[in-house]
């Protein structure tokens, strides 16, 4: 089961990629966009329910903000970091934790939320089913001009693919590009997980959706696995942080970055 899966790498998570030089440099790609974006709201506070929250980070970071965050995950070893991170941050008037899956959001009908937000892969769990009643449930929960902000795994890594070809592993230079998705590890568990283009993605949420903008995130910083070649030479470290500047300006090289970033506004 997946709550299963990631109970038992929830204690190890951080160390493995939120505190990586890697996990870092990504996630604060994602952080840099969503400050812009807090600008232009002039100070006001959002409503935000967060999907796979994982430990927590992404939670913090908006609540250190002022917004009201609702973090959720469907694994119970998750939310029991982010609570304890919640508490140690005094926020927990601001941030709540609640075990929830993605299907279950419907029971949340009722409440009114600004904003969506799922980061890392969050949403690649779900099969482009599940996406198409992601996309129903949605406008039942949003506040008129709400947004759906989610960070996706691409169908196709330039990173990944040069990584495993350099190996000669042809298999996994172009696993992501199986329609049928992918069972990747995590841990000593596997997740059924599927990737997609930020078009394909967009297409999900088209009738309810209109796209804002996609950034590209690790289309320069390689996959968090990469973590121990990259940062035992800082010149590249250095030069990876430097070019990810660069590039994520063009919302083209989303389809070819490790992840990226894709803004959706409902429609009125």
């Amino acid at each position: 089961m997946k709550e299963a899966a990631f109970d038992k790498v929830a204690n190890a998570y951080d160390g493995e990629f939120s505190h990586t030089a890697i996990g870092y440099l990504q996630r604060k790609e994602v952080w840099d966009y969503l400050h812009q974006l807090f600008e232009k709201q002039e100070g006001k506070t959002l409503k935000i329910v967060e999907v796979n929250c994982g430990t927590g980070e992404d939670a913090i970071f908006l609540g250190k903000r002022g917004h009201r965050v609702l973090a959720t995950d469907i694994s119970s070893g998750m939310v029991q970091v982010t609570s304890q991170k919640i508490a140690e941050n005094g926020l927990v008037e601001q941030v709540s934790a609640q075990v929830l899956s993605i299907q279950e959001l419907g029971t949340l009908k009722g409440q009114q939320f600004d904003l969506l937000f799922s980061n890392f892969g969050g949403l690649n769990c779900l099969s482009k089913e599940e996406l198409k009643e992601l996309a129903q449930v949605l406008p039942t929960l949003l506040r008129p001009n709400g947004r759906l902000i989610g960070v996706i795994m691409s169908s196709f890594c330039v990173w990944e693919s040069l990584y495993f070809l350099a190996k000669r592993d042809v298999k996994n230079a172009f696993r992501r590009r199986k329609k049928e998705g992918v069972v990747a590890n995590l841990g000593a568990s596997e997740i059924h997980t599927w990737y997609y283009s930020p078009q394909t993605f967009a297409r999900f949420f088209s009738n309810t959706f209109q796209l804002e903008t996609i950034k590209p995130i690790g289309i320069a910083i390689p996959p968090s696995y990469l973590n121990p070649l990259v940062v035992k030479r800082a010149w590249l470290l250095k030069g990876v942080k430097k070019w990810e500047k660069r590039l994520n300006r063009f919302q083209g090289l989303g389809a070819w970055s490790d992840h990226y970033l894709i803004d959706l506004v409902l429609k009125k």
